[in-house]
Parts: structure tokens; sequence; C-alpha cells
């Protein structure tokens, strides 16, 4: 099955990535994925790859894209509009019409990225609709979301890492079962887990009179955090079995014409091209950002945190990246074998972020990038892997950034449930309070550290005097306890090494916009000093 990346729209702004069918059946039925927004997007990724990879196996020709101001596509979050992200679904509905020929389209929609379609004119666009968990009563999604509030301000509210303009969300308030106007055939997906749920039967019944509602579980498991994420097999099972007994309907013609796919995304001061980079074991997949303008040698290569596809939380790696490139510098946001859009169906080790393959996917993007002065962003699981590397061959990068590392063993890879068995001990220790100093050796004989360890600080405290490594802790993270228990050193001891610099008010994912911002000012920095060595 062959998957393309490209964007849409006169200005490539829309990302979007096209499933050739991969049957010699070819079904005259297509499909337009339509993501959540926000971190249900992030939590919820690997469940609805799956399902764009099921639906082309099965012949179906599939189009997945982002909401314009999320994930890959153009724009940032506190610009968002609601009118815009209905006309972004039906932009890529004419696109996929007319690039495969279909009679017949259905979209698959979770939660708001459901409803939003439903606010358009889907009549001469879609012939049926599965909606999963669709958000029906704007108040109470709205409320839910500001539940995660971390901030606010004149102009935005962060939520779950993400900062939503005060008007999107007095726009998602006002939506009512009467505005949306769905398909006359539809399958409704609903949590088996929510009594709120039970109500939508009667509201759907008269807004659609050929729909059929069903009650699954596993919603729950799918939103939680990526690396815990389980992909909804009932769920796709059921759209499955759905889509085959839809009965056969012709399109009308479409009398607006489909935009044009473009190989790159180009705003003002930058670019983004998608790509693939061919290995032995498939395709590993990245984003490339440049500026437009005069470029600095280094490139910056950021590979996932945690299970975060390259989008990373909260979007934060796309934040880094076209930070940086309006700073001159190119970077490359990819993921892991395992991960995001390089993971393939029945890949080993789904969404574990401390794979058995990472050094070797990471070997792949430095042969890729060849000629070039290699700085890496490691973040969490991603610092872990970046740090192994240089152990392992110190002249793989140039310099390594290492953000909120919250293990160090002697292997790079870890099985997830011993790391956070880590973590937890960690939080155990935390809890005593000024208990925690005096309990460290225990925690440290607990969690494996010992000697191996101990050569592991070694190495960190070589490669930060030799220039290679620099360490970056969040405030209020883990990680810095972490460090000075894993080196048995104060934290005035490791501050004489100039490790770690701390970002004040900071969390592990950088959640709030001015922690992201003192997290680029700290890079910034960095790679705009750097005269790279290029003999």
């Amino acid at each position: 099955m062959k998957t393309e990346h490209y964007y849409l729209d006169t200005d490539g702004r829309l990302a979007v990535a096209f499933h050739a069918p991969g049957s010699e059946d070819r079904q005259s039925i297509g499909v337009v994925i339509c993501y959540p927004i926000g971190h249900e997007h992030t939590h919820s990724f690997s469940t609805h790859m799956a399902l764009a990879l099921r639906l082309a196996a099965q012949g179906y020709p599939v189009l997945r894209f982002d909401y314009s101001c999320t994930g890959n596509s153009a724009g940032e979050m506190q610009n968002a509009e609601l009118s815009q992200w209905v006309a972004d679904f039906e932009l890529c509905c004419r696109h996929l019409i007319d690039r495969t020929g279909i009679r017949q389209l259905v979209l698959f929609g979770t939660r708001l990225g459901a409803t939003i379609p439903l606010l358009g004119e889907t009549d001469g666009l879609v012939s049926g609709a599965i909606l999963w968990n669709p958000v029906i009563d704007g108040r109470r999604f709205a409320r839910d979301l500001e539940a995660l509030t971390l901030g606010s301000d004149d102009h935005v509210r962060e939520c779950g890492g993400f900062a939503y303009p005060h008007r999107l969300l007095d726009e998602i308030k006002k939506i009512r079962p009467g505005d949306l106007r769905p398909p006359e055939r539809c399958l409704v997906i609903d949590r088996d887990d929510a009594p709120a749920a039970k109500k939508i039967a009667d509201v759907w019944r008269d807004l659609s009179t050929a729909s059929t509602r069903i009650e699954l579980s596993g919603y729950t498991n799918t939103m939680r955090q990526p690396q815990f994420s389980e992909v909804a097999s009932n769920v796709i099972d059921a759209a499955m079995e759905w889509m085959g007994n839809l009965p056969e309907t012709e399109l009308p013609e479409c009398s607006n014409p489909a935009p044009s796919k473009q190989r790159q995304m180009v705003e003002p001061d930058l670019f983004e091209t998608p790509h693939l980079i061919e290995h032995e074991r498939g395709s590993l997949y990245g984003v490339l950002t440049a500026p437009r303008g005069p470029s600095s040698d280094p490139i910056v290569l950021i590979p996932n945190t945690g299970a975060a596809h390259n989008i990373g939380p909260g979007r934060l790696h796309v934040y880094l990246s076209r930070s940086l490139a309006r700073a001159g510098v190119t970077s490359f946001r990819f993921d892991l074998s395992n991960i995001g859009e390089s993971a393939t169906l029945g890949v080993a080790e789904l969404n574990n972020p401390y794979p058995s393959t990472a050094q070797q996917d990471v070997s792949a993007v430095l042969k890729a990038f060849p000629h070039r002065f290699k700085e890496m962003v490691g973040i969490c699981s991603g610092a872990h892997l970046g740090f192994h590397l240089l152990r392992k061959q110190s002249d793989a990068l140039n310099h390594l950034t290492m953000v909120n590392t919250l293990i160090y063993t002697d292997a790079p890879d870890r099985q997830l449930e011993t790391t956070f068995e880590q973590g937890n001990a960690l939080t155990r220790l935390n809890a005593i309070g000024k208990k925690a100093l005096g309990k460290a050796y225990g925690f440290v004989r607990q969690t494996g550290f010992g000697r191996k360890t101990r050569q592991v600080m070694r190495d960190l405290k070589n490669l930060v005097r030799s220039g290679k490594l620099s360490v970056v802790s969040a405030e209020n993270d883990d990680s810095l306890q972490i460090l000075r228990d894993a080196s048995g050193t104060s934290y005035g001891g490791l501050r004489k090494l100039g490790i770690p610099i701390l970002i004040e008010g900071a969390d592990h994912t950088f959640s709030t916009q001015i922690s992201r911002q003192r997290l680029f000012t700290i890079l910034s920095r960095r790679l705009t000093m750097q005269k790279p060595d290029r003999t």
C-alpha cells in the first residue's frame, strides 16, 4: 500500500496523506478521515492511522488531513476558525473525488472532528458518515476542555497543551444538535461508559432517518497518552462492516474545481516538505522545515517525544521547527519506525517510546543528511535515544540538547512498564518530602542504577565537558530529581558542571506558550552562535 504526503490549497497550507487502494478489488467508495482537535488528536492518532491502513488494504482510497492550524498544516492554533475547518473538509472531499473518480464518499470523524463537517453542506459531498463519539453539545465539550486549563489571557485559553482562542471556544459553545446536517446514512458509535451518550439516540433519530447507533468500549483507552493509547480495533471492525453494507449511490457532479496538490507548504518566512527515508524495515516519515532566506549550516533532528507522532505533544515539535526556521535554522522532525506516520499494520512495539529499533532508525536519518552539521533536540525518550547514540558513537552528532530525561540506564532500549515503575518509585520518594534524599540509595538500588549507572553518569559528565551535550530540565518536572539521584550529586554540584539548564514554570512537555518560548530561546542562542567545524 502506498501512502503519499502532500499539501492542498493554492498556498499548500493543508497537510494531507493519501492512501492508495492496496487491493486489486478497488472499491468505488472513498473515505475522508477527520481527526479530533487538540490533545485528542495526538492521543488517538494510532487508531486513525490503523483505520486508514485497514481501509486501503481492502481497496478503499483514503484521505487523512490536519485541519488548518492543527497538526502539520499551516497556521497556529490561536488563529483557528470553525468556518475555516468546515471549508477544509469540503476542500478535501473535492480533492479525493477528483483524484480517484469515486462514486461515493464517506467521512469518518471523531469527537469535534466528526462534528465540524456536519456544520457545512454535506449534500452532494458525502453519501454516508461514521461518527465516533461526536460532539453535539458544544457547551459540554468546551466545559470539559476548559477543565484542562493551564493559563489564560485576553486572547487565548491554554487547555491540555493547546492555546485555544476565546473566539473559537465561544463558537464551539454555540454548537447545538439543530446546527448539524448529517447525511441520510450514518453510523454513530458512542462510548459505552458515558450516561450522557444515551441521549444522542433520540437527537440523531430526528437528524438522520437512516442512522444506526451502537455503543462500543475502548474509547477511554484510545484517548490515553500516546504511549499508553490502544488501537480501537472494535471501532475499526464496526466501521469496516458498515462500509461493506453501504448501498450503491452516485455522487452528483461536483461544480467546484478540486484543489491541486502541492509538494511543499510555503509560508512567508519558511517552507516545509514531507520526506520518506527508506531503510531495511520500511520507511521513516519526517518533515523538513527550512527558512526561505539564508540558512545556517546545522540541521536539527527532532525525534519523537514519548509516543506522540511527529507534531509532538501539544504540537511542540511543529512550534520548535517553525521557530527555528524563522531564526535561519533547518530542522527535521520525524517518527521512529513503530510510531506515528512511520508505523505500519502489525508493527512490533507499537507506541513504545523506547523501542529496540530506535538506534537503527536514527542511523538511517543521519545517513539521509550526510554533509550537514548535525544537532539533535531530544525530549524525554528522544533525549534518552540521543544520549545513548552519543555514548555508542560520539561522532554521530555534533551536539545533543537533552531535555527532561526520565531514565538513566545502561540499555538504550527499555520496556515501557519498567520505565514507569522507575518513575512511580520516584513519585513515592517525593511524597515522603524531606526523607526523599535519605531514601536515595534505596531508590537507586530498586531502579537498577548501581554500577552500570555510575558509568552512564561518567559518560554524561564527559560529554558535557567535551561540549557535545547540554542538559535541560523543566522546573515542574521529575527529571531534575532523577538526575540528582542517578548521579549521586547535589544540585549545586551539577550546577558547577553547567547542568542542567533550568526552565522556570515549565512542565514535562512545555504545555504553555511561555515555557515553549523559553525552551526555544535556549535552543536558538546555542544554534545561532554555533560555528560548525566543516573539516
